[in-house]
């Protein structure tokens, strides 16, 4: 069965959890009467609304929007389920960060970047970093100090939500774990703050979130 899109985005706007991302603005005012966004759309034969649920992690949307003097146009837009993106880890032991070899489908690569995941429905974000550091590197939450760094929003142009950044300062080493397939994780590497510097410098670290990370970890160090 077909969805109705423009129908799914109104609900979505009615919805308190994602009342926020429906604020106004008179840099670019959303168009949310139900008429007006049908006939674009099939003016212009292009979808507008909820056009894609990926749900338990994010949804798309398609926004009409119309700033002043100018025609209304369609603009997307990425918003996480929950209306939280989830949680970056930044795991150290001995004053080495761990980072890991991911392959990531997005851009068809292996990237090195810090241990991340998406918030699970009903789940705090520590309680995501706490899994996501179990499942990705299998260090144990419970020998683990947490400690919230920040929040980071990896691409304002088209993603609305944040994640928050944690440091886990390890009490033992993690268990070793196989690589596993279904993750992408293809090895880890345990880094000093000079061979991150090394490798952020040799760009051989380019994921948005692990860089975000180690500058928070520097400015939090710094205070």
């Amino acid at each position: 069965m077909k969805r109705d899109t423009i129908a799914d985005y109104l609900a979505l706007q009615r919805d308190p959890v994602y009342a926020n991302y429906f604020r106004q603005s008179g840099t670019l005012p959303l168009v949310l009467e139900e008429k007006t966004l049908r006939d674009w759309s099939r003016k212009h034969d292009q979808p507008l609304g909820l056009v894609f649920d990926n749900s338990p992690f994010y949804l798309v949307l398609r926004d009409l929007v119309a700033p002043p003097g100018k025609p209304p146009f369609a603009y997307a837009r990425v918003i996480h389920t929950g209306g939280k993106a989830g949680a970056v880890i930044l795991p150290v032991y001995r004053g080495r960060a761990a980072l890991l070899r991911h392959y990531r489908h997005a851009s068809r690569d292996s990237v090195w970047e810090l241990p991340r995941g998406f918030m699970s429905p009903g789940e705090p974000l520590r309680g995501t970093a706490a899994r996501e550091l179990w499942e990705e590197l299998g260090a144990d939450p419970e020998k683990t100090a947490f400690t919230l760094l920040g929040q980071v929003q990896a691409d304002s142009g088209i993603i609305a939500a944040r994640a928050e950044v944690y440091l886990a300062e390890l009490s033992m080493a993690p268990t070793e774990r196989p690589a596993d397939p279904t993750e992408g994780i293809q090895r880890v590497r345990w880094a000093d703050r000079a061979a991150l510097r090394d490798m952020c410098a040799a760009g051989e670290i380019v994921d948005g979130f692990t860089l975000s990370a180690l500058t928070l970890w520097t400015a939090a160090e710094a205070r």
